[in-house]
Parts: structure tokens; C-alpha cells; sequence
């Protein structure tokens, strides 16, 4: 992004959810709502 880079969140099926502005934020995200974290590149 413009400033600087962002996090995807997607569901299993690949469903959009949400973006962060970092990992630790999209990692919280992630985990409240009972979801896993994993890291594709």
C-alpha cells in the first residue's frame, strides 16, 4: 500500500475477511476469531 505493506486475511476457502497493517495485528485477528494463523507466500 501506500504505506507500506499490508496483511491479508482469508477463510480456508480463500474468502476474503480482512487487511492489517501488521503481522502481529493480523495475527490477533486471526486468532480471536478462532481461526489459525499460516503464512503463504
Amino acid at each position: 500500500t501506500e504505506n507500506g505493506p499490508a496483511f491479508a486475511i482469508h477463510a480456508a476457502d480463500g474468502t476474503p475477511m480482512a487487511i492489517a497493517s501488521n503481522a502481529p495485528l493480523a495475527a490477533a485477528a486471526i486468532i480471536q476469531n478462532d481461526m489459525v494463523p499460516s503464512l503463504v507466500h
